[in-house]
C-alpha cells in the first residue's frame, strides 16, 4: 500500500511498473525489483514476523493490565 493507503494495483490503473513485481504478506504489499530475488525481502521469515508481532502485542496487552491494576509503579526517573 502506498502512504495513502491505496494498492500500487489501484493507483496505477491495475498494472504493475515495468521491472517490478508485488510482494504480499497480509496486509501488506511491496513493490521490489524484479532482478532483486532476496536483497529485501525473505519469504522464509514469514513465521518470525507473525511470532514477533504475536509475541509484542502480549507483551502489550499484559502492560496494559498491569497499569490499570496498579501492579506497575513509575519511580521518579520512569522506570518500571
Amino acid at each position: 500500500r502506498t502512504a495513502a493507503g491505496r494498492t500500487w494495483e489501484a493507483m496505477e490503473g491495475g498494472s504493475v511498473p515495468s521491472g517490478y513485481r508485488v510482494l504480499r504478506e497480509g496486509a501488506a504489499s511491496i513493490l521490489q525489483r524484479e532482478e532483486d530475488e532476496d536483497a529485501f525481502y525473505n519469504k522464509a521469515q514469514i513465521v518470525n514476523r507473525d511470532m514477533s508481532v504475536a509475541v509484542l502485542r502480549q507483551f502489550l496487552s499484559n502492560l496494559r493490565q498491569e497499569i490499570e491494576n496498579g501492579e506497575l509503579v513509575r519511580t521518579r526517573k520512569g522506570r518500571v
